[in-house]
């Protein structure tokens, strides 16, 4: 079995870094390790330096109820909300609603300690949030950036070409694609962190040691 020298594995140029060339096999199973890692660290709030993602902006947000011109597809994957994901946010006590300055209750609805408690405006088109921080909370979700509104954009990515010695990881959806370049522009998550680095080229060391073994026996 003949190994060459080194071979690159990277994601739109923003990860790089080389490793023994290796079986395909192998190159994939790395590739799938660096997606696990840089997906975990997105969804705990970390961004690419291994520290606390950027807040939120404190503006206020507005959420788009479903209706006619309304739709996930519509607004180009955009969340929305729909009556039920209304009333299981009412029925969990994680937000108050209110509509033409009444506070809106739903059977069955418990209380929180840790509920949303600014005032959430119902309307007939959208629901408004003091901020996304406190739209995160009410869906049951971490208040920080975990960019992970629908969980589309980072279940998107992966190997989006792959040769014998190298694998190009990426985001296997263009409007995904835009999301991420969006948030990268906010503050820079894609790519391997230092964290995710290391744990990509421990599971090389693994693999060429075991090789090694193999060759030796």
């Amino acid at each position: 079995m003949a190994y060459g020298t080194s071979v690159f594995m990277y994601a739109d140029k923003l990860l790089r870094f080389k490793a023994p060339v290796l079986a395909p096999s192998n190159i994939t199973y790395l590739a799938g390790v660096a997606v696990h890692e840089i997906t975990a660290r997105a969804r705990a709030g970390r961004n690419l330096l291994d520290q606390s993602a950027k807040p939120y902006s404190a503006s206020p947000v507005y959420i788009p109820l479903t209706g006619k011109g309304r739709t996930k597809t519509n607004l180009r994957g955009r969340e929305v909300l729909t009556a039920s994901d209304i009333l299981k946010i009412k029925r969990a006590g994680l937000a108050t609603f209110h509509h033409k300055g009444k506070e809106q209750k739903a059977a069955g609805a418990v209380a929180k300690p840790d509920a949303v408690k600014a005032k959430i405006t119902n309307s007939k088109k959208s629901v408004r949030y003091n901020n996304r921080s406190e739209y995160k909370r009410a869906k049951g979700k971490p208040g920080y950036r975990d960019l992970e509104e629908s969980g589309r954009m980072l279940n998107s990515i992966g190997i989006v070409s792959q040769n014998p010695s190298s694998v190009h990881i990426g985001f296997r959806r263009e409007e995904e694609h835009k999301k991420a370049k969006g948030n990268q522009r906010i503050d820079p998550w894609y790519g391997l962190s230092p964290a995710n680095r290391a744990v990509v080229l421990a599971k090389v060391k693994e693999i060429v040691s075991s090789l090694v073994k193999d060759l030796a026996s």
